[in-house]
């Protein structure tokens, strides 16, 4: 009885990784990859999805533009 149950929360374990994964790094895709682990899993290539939605790295933030360099101080002597 002990190892059907060791078996079936391993088994789980294995079946929800995409999701776990995607919660665990922030995924910006985090429900397209629940969804599709959890309605598509049971297929190899559903899995397989929601394993790369999970794993794909985020967009890097826009990056603030440099601010123009300060114009020289300007003196005229007259």
């Amino acid at each position: 009885m002990l190892s059907v149950s060791l078996t079936l929360i391993v088994a789980a374990g294995i079946y929800l990784l995409p999701t776990f994964l995607a919660v665990a790094r922030g995924s910006e895709r985090l429900w397209p990859a629940v969804l599709i682990d959890v309605l598509l899993g049971w297929t190899v290539i559903g899995w397989i999805a929601a394993m790369i939605l999970a794993l794909i790295p985020p967009k890097p933030a826009p990056s603030a533009p440099e601010p123009a360099p300060a114009a020289a101080p300007s003196s005229f002597a007259d």
